[in-house]
């Protein structure tokens, strides 16, 4: 919460206005797990139960969660514009799945293989 607070701000004082949290799966279930713990009691000791996060309240305004389930380890606060510019720039490796990387290291150790093969 704190860190999405705070990367708003910075954004705001930067004169961009953001509407938008985009967060990938792993980090909205440690959210939504985050919240969960600190959720109070209410009057008959009860637990409230947990509803999908939609939107959060942070110092420069409601902010909308967007989930991003194809990137792991994400958060970027911004509008719309600003991720899309980042997917058409490219995804850094970073954020690649296990999957992504395994299939990365194939196709690098093919290409490796087969420059070998050219060159006896």
């Amino acid at each position: 919460m704190d860190e999405i607070d705070r990367r708003a701000n910075h954004l705001v004082q930067n004169g961009h206005f953001p509407t938008l949290v985009y967060i990938s799966s792993d980090l909205y279930t440690e959210l939504q797990k985050s919240m969960m713990g600190s959720m109070r009691l209410n009057a008959a000791g009860q637990q409230q139960p947990m509803q999908a996060i939609m939107s959060i309240m942070t110092s420069v305004g409601s902010l909308n969660f967007q989930q991003v389930r194809r990137l792991r380890n994400f958060l970027m606060v911004g509008r719309k514009e600003d991720f899309e510019a980042f997917t058409s720039a490219g995804v850094d490796p970073i954020f690649w799945s296990d999957q992504e990387k395994v299939r990365i290291d194939k196709a690098f150790e093919d290409l490796i293989i087969m420059e070998g093969n050219d060159e006896t």
